[in-house]
């Protein structure tokens, strides 16, 4: 058995390449457009507008074609021959199943390098990206009070105070439930107590 490339290879190339990039597409996208419709949800929250969702979905792309990919390798690679009859064609012209084989795997072979690079490059950056996005449109449940850093998350309101200078650590973080505060006239110059 000889290794050089043929025509033939070529057509299991191509047709393997047209099946997965196909594939791989459709997969995509449906993750792509589920996302998106459930980040609809959170415009108007936070100054949350249309085009927020919609950058957020384009930056994270890469990394959701990155995860796609084995699963359009799996489900594209040898379909599209088996599809249009090609593979029973070759089969019974007298080449090889493991000739067929080989052909197809060199194609996604090829591809994976493509892919590792992409996962590596621009769906760690779009990933960042999106963090940086997320942490900011979150950042409106955030408080600060001096030296009093407040979340709220839900129905708790988290407290970290008096951070320690060695340790980098808060001395003391503190959660609860939201509850109704009373605060009476006369004390409005202290803080409010929750409880």
């Amino acid at each position: 058995m000889t290794l050089a490339i043929r025509r033939v290879d070529r057509l299991v190339a191509t047709s393997v390449l047209g099946s997965l990039a196909g594939v791989w597409l459709v997969h995509t996208g449906f993750d792509a457009a589920t996302h998106f419709l459930g980040q609809l949800g959170n415009i108007g929250r936070n100054d949350c507008t249309l085009a927020d969702p919609a950058i957020f979905i384009l930056v994270t792309t890469p990394r959701r074609a990155y995860e796609m990919f084995g699963f359009a390798a799996l489900i594209g690679g040898l379909s599209g021959l088996a599809a249009t009859g090609e593979l029973t064609a070759l089969s019974a012209s007298g080449m090889s199943r493991l000739r067929i084989a080989t052909s197809a795997t060199g194609v996604v072979a090829l591809l994976i390098v493509g892919v590792a690079i992409l996962g590596e490059t621009a769906a760690l950056w779009g990933d960042q990206l999106a963090q940086a996005m997320k942490l900011r449109r979150q950042s409106g449940n955030l408080g600060n009070t001096g030296s009093d850093l407040w979340a709220r998350d839900g129905g708790r309101m988290i407290n970290a105070r008096h951070p320690d200078a060695q340790r980098r650590r808060p001395r003391h973080l503190a959660a609860c439930r939201r509850t109704r505060v009373h605060v009476e006239p006369q004390r409005l110059a202290q803080p409010p107590r929750l409880g």
